[in-house]
């Protein structure tokens, strides 16, 4: 497991801590094109939520699903990400992944605990016999006036990845939590094709080296 505090940059080490994110970030998803695709109407909503959010950061570009697969034509290409905002959007997963896609499924819990969502999403996996997608991601507010979690689980390498966001006025509140969503893709991309001899992820530096 992988765990970092996306805070307020009150410091010398907070500042240090939010570049190396966001350098790393931007090392990893250099050249790629993100997708977000939806079918239905929360996916849509979870969807425009997302692209708002990253509006900054990164490009989102619609992808169109049709009833069996995307109509990926020409569009997709090796090393994009794509991002499935609903359930419906998982049965093109392996099409996206055929065209060396990272294939990420988006879930979405405003309240309560994460451990339900995280239970949800591996009953899922075991039930499809492996996993359908590269990555889950969940996001969350943990309780109100709590903080923002956004967590990815890589089932190639066993990895959970989180990150928390604590509480703030809405504009930073949305910029670490920006962060922490590109965060989280970049570790993604560099991750679910990995292999992991023996299965265990080392835990990595809180900050770059100086």
């Amino acid at each position: 497991m992988r765990s970092d505090r996306i805070g307020a940059p009150i410091g010398l080490h907070e500042r240090r801590v939010l570049a190396w994110l966001r350098a790393s970030a931007g090392d990893a998803l250099a050249g790629r094109r993100v997708w977000g695709a939806a079918s239905l109407s929360g996916g849509h909503a979870a969807g425009q939520r997302l692209r708002r959010l990253l509006n900054d950061d990164l490009e989102i570009e619609p992808l169109a699903v049709e009833a069996d697969e995307p109509a990926l034509g020409g569009s997709v290409q090796t090393g994009d990400i794509v991002v499935l905002h609903d359930c419906f959007t998982v049965s093109s997963a392996a099409a996206l992944r055929d065209r060396g896609a990272h294939v990420v499924w988006h879930l979405s819990e405003r309240s309560g605990s994460l451990a339900p969502s995280v239970r949800a999403v591996i009953d899922v996996l075991d039930r499809s016999g492996g996993a359908p997608v590269d990555a889950v991601v969940v996001d969350e507010r943990v309780r109100l006036g709590g903080p923002e979690r956004v967590s990815a689980l890589v089932p190639a390498s066993q990895l959970l990845d989180i990150r928390e966001v604590p509480f703030g006025d809405d504009a930073a509140l949305a910029e670490r939590v920006a962060l922490a969503w590109i965060s989280l893709l970049g570790d993604i991309v560099e991750e679910d094709r990995a292999d992991h001899v023996g299965g265990t992820i080392q835990a990595r530096p809180v900050v770059a080296a100086r």
